[in-house]
């Protein structure tokens, strides 16, 4: 399995702005439905016939208003039927109406490639003094007074979001940026871990963790969510990650470990016996460590690590080597030449892309008698003391 991960960093921004925030109304809702259902433009009768139990057209074009004042549906000229608005649709999906309010709000902003969205959480910052600025500017616009403003202008990020849904990382609540006022001030700012895990024949999943910042240092909103793959991620396959990643652990290059997935049908390491511990000599597998790294279109990742990767001898000398290696190794009982064919059918099986030449039996009796303390040695000189090689 792959498992990437990374700090992500958060800020925010203090501004006054128009915010339609998602709201339990299925009253309204089940005016959007009607228009989905019907895929046409409705109006008071078919509101009154549908909805309200045969009340007057009258009462339903109060209701077509409201739905058209909330966005949920949209005409083209002044007056006379309505369809189903992009903010309807996404009431539907999110199964909530966007209801719009002025205030003070905080914005949650990232600038991450694997995040559909830089604006990620909204919150409302509502008291006494803010609400009486606000007033007071209000009073200064009508009777023709400016006042400096102070702070800074939004971010490009929040100003280039605006009427468009977005779905908050909190709780997957939508959210719709209507109107920004003029400037203001950064927030506190924090960071959120973002989690990539992917295993061969599954689908890549992200997920994001942490806490978002608070207010003036308050209970924090806890975020854990999985996240859609963005395009760059889903056009990826697993093949493609594993390779750029081995590629940047080890001295193989993606062409050759393309060809030996091509071969052996899965992804595999080709490596030199020698630079091949005890463990993975007995096991043809490694955890491979993975350095900190920038992969195209998806960012900066942590160090991590590949656990089990799968292990093939890179040339025909390193299997030779590696068959001879784990033919002794595999001597750890009383052998005669017939038990010690099998060993050799055993080693043999472990190497389908090479045909290295195991040790004959006579050899191996040879060997033991010249390194009489090696750890397989006496399971040979033992049996051949004995008669039993006759």
């Amino acid at each position: 399995m792959i498992q990437l991960q990374r700090q992500v960093p958060v800020t925010t921004f203090d501004v006054e702005a128009t915010v339609a925030v998602g709201r339990d109304r299925p009253e309204f809702l089940a005016v959007a439905r009607l228009a989905a259902d019907m895929g046409r433009a409705i109006g008071g009768r078919d509101v009154g016939l549908e909805l309200l139990g045969g009340l007057s057209e009258t009462v339903g074009w109060r209701v077509v208003e409201r739905c058209l004042a909330l966005g949920l549906l949209e005409r083209e000229t002044g007056r006379g039927p309505a369809r189903l608005s992009q903010a309807g649709a996404a009431a539907l999906e999110y199964g909530a109406v966007l209801v719009p309010a002025e205030g003070t709000w905080r914005f949650f902003l990232v600038a991450d490639p694997l995040l559909h969205a830089e604006v990620i959480h909204v919150e409302r910052l509502e008291d006494e003094r803010a609400r009486d600025d606000r007033r007071q500017m209000k009073q200064d616009r009508n009777r023709g007074r400016s006042r400096p403003e102070r702070g800074s202008s939004a971010p490009k990020a929040l100003r280039l979001c605006k009427e468009k849904v977005l779905a908050s990382i909190v709780d997957i609540s939508p959210f719709e940026v209507r109107e920004i006022g003029g400037r203001g001030l950064p927030g506190p700012g924090g960071n959120l871990e973002l989690k990539l895990s992917w295993e061969r024949g599954e689908e890549a999943t992200v997920r994001v963790r942490g806490n978002l910042p608070g207010r003036d240092g308050g209970k924090a909103r806890a975020v854990d969510q999985a996240i859609r793959p963005t395009v760059t991620l889903a056009e990826l396959s697993f093949d493609e990650m594993w390779a750029a990643l081995v590629e940047r652990s080890s001295p193989v290059a993606a062409v050759e470990l393309f060809e030996w997935m091509d071969r052996a049908g899965k992804p595999v390491l080709p490596i030199a016996f020698d630079r091949l511990a005890t463990l993975g000599r007995q096991s043809f597998s490694l955890d491979l460590d993975v350095p900190a790294l920038e992969l195209d279109g998806m960012g900066h990742f942590e160090q991590s690590r590949l656990p089990g990767v799968s292990l093939v001898p890179r040339h025909p000398t390193d299997a030779q080597a590696w068959a001879e290696w784990l033919q002794w190794r595999k001597i750890d009982r009383f052998h005669t030449p017939v038990t010690l064919a099998q060993v050799e059918q055993e080693v043999a099986a472990r190497f389908p892309y090479h045909q290295p030449r195991l040790v004959e039996a006579k050899s191996l009796l040879e060997r033991a008698g010249q390194s009489p303390r090696e750890r397989s040695s006496p399971f040979l000189l033992a049996p051949y003391d004995l008669g039993l090689w006759s």
